[in-house]
């Protein structure tokens, strides 16, 4: 017998279209940030004299995939961004990438926590998903999909360290992985890493026998339409159903135009 009623929320609109700026979100929970380990993987063991920048560069590092790097104005283009590593580390987006000059559509929901392990030339890694999205370029023209930037604090043993002890290795890895060694056994570094521009050629649709009523859907698509029943009554009522399916930027297709015969009476699909 209640009426329920939500909290008031209050939205500022800027012109500022930096699609994120400096925010900086962590990105999954510390306890997922854990290296693959195998016996013969000592990559987040640092050695004296090792350069610890050396072993970021190759054992952390972002990777963009587009499905294609040409298309037409409107076609779809499905951009994810990736984080790789194999370092234990706390990790921060601290600039998303703002797709000026696409329409977007983000295809995960805020928050993801989920990574795969994917082997990349021979070496296996955890995969974090940074962002995955769908985009509609808006003009033709090369245009640059920005990179992201994220901020990594990455934790490393010294392995003068472990030589210190006398626990056996997978011990050893045990207690890394539950933070149980002392502040003299790691070693710190704070790195940024920055995704490589990504250029998208985007070619402006054909004008030559372009229809009259065209309105800018790109892409492959079917249309078949039925009918629920073939005969009618004077003043019976039957419905028209028409199907269009397929792929491509499916926003920009409208319900169809009928010419209707004389003596039929339509109404608003």
């Amino acid at each position: 017998g209640k009426t329920l009623r939500t909290n008031r929320l209050t939205v500022t609109v800027t012109n500022d279209n930096s699609g994120g700026g400096t925010t900086s979100t962590n990105i999954l929970p510390d306890a997922f940030y854990e290296p693959v380990i195998r016996a013969s993987d000592r990559d987040y063991i640092l050695k004296p004299g090792e350069n610890a920048a050396d072993k970021i560069n190759k054992n952390i590092f972002i990777k963009v995939d587009v499905d294609k790097r040409t298309c037409f104005v409107g076609e779809p283009v499905v951009v994810v961004y990736k984080l790789y590593t194999r370092l234990k580390s706390e990790s921060s987006i601290v600039k998303n990438p703002s797709f000026n000059g696409f329409s977007v559509i983000d295809l995960l929901p805020p928050g993801n926590t989920y990574y795969s392990i994917e082997k990349l030339n021979g070496r296996e890694y955890n995969v974090y998903t940074l962002r995955k999205s769908q985009l509609y370029p808006l003009q033709n023209g090369t245009i640059e999909l920005e990179s992201a930037e994220v901020e990594n604090h990455v934790q490393f043993i010294k392995e003068d360290y472990l030589i210190q002890q006398q626990n056996n290795l997978g011990e050893l890895f045990r207690d890394f992985n539950q933070t149980n060694i002392p502040a003299q056994g790691l070693h710190d570094e704070k790195v940024t890493l920055r995704s490589n521009p990504i250029f998208i050629n985007v070619k402006a649709l054909p004008v030559e026998n372009k229809p009259a009523a065209y309105n800018g859907a790109v892409g492959h698509f079917t249309i078949e339409s039925s009918l629920d029943k073939t005969s009618f009554t004077t003043d019976d009522a039957g419905k028209l159903r028409v199907v269009i399916s397929g792929e491509g930027n499916m926003t920009m297709i409208n319900a169809p135009d009928v010419a209707w015969p004389g003596g039929v009476e339509s109404y608003d699909p």
